[in-house]
């Protein structure tokens, strides 16, 4: 099956006179015919716009100026797509220091000397 480069790449080849339509629906076709079965949701795509477009042609309900002008647009666009990525932001890293012994870690004054319950005032 074709991918979405290819089928751009032959229309253009068509839309620029470098092959007739003929030779261009030829190629479509079978290069096409089993989009649907690919994993290829972009190619799948084009190739329906472009069967619809041509089947409007073939029974009178666009000129060829208006199939022209319609399969250009859809060779000119630029289709949506999707990146996943993943990121993380860089975090610096945290020090964690004890500055006394884990026993001596309690309630410390405002100026940092050990407190005891000497030091609290109860308030009833």
């Amino acid at each position: 099956m074709a991918n979405a480069i290819e089928i751009r790449q032959r229309l253009l080849d068509w839309l620029d006179e470098r092959i007739s339509l003929r030779e261009f629906e030829d190629w479509f076709v079978p290069s096409t015919w089993s989009a649907h079965r690919e994993n290829d949701p972009e190619a799948e795509s084009l190739a329906d716009e472009i069967e619809m477009n041509l089947s409007e042609y073939s029974g009178g309900e666009q000129s060829l100026e208006q199939l022209k002008g319609s399969l250009r647009e859809l060779v000119n666009s630029v289709r949506p797509f999707a990146v996943s990525f993943r990121f993380e932001i860089p975090q610096p890293p945290r020090e964690i220091t004890l500055s006394d012994p884990p026993e001596r870690i309690g309630p410390k004054s405002e100026f940092g000397a050990d407190l005891d319950e000497s030091h609290f005032v109860a308030y009833g």
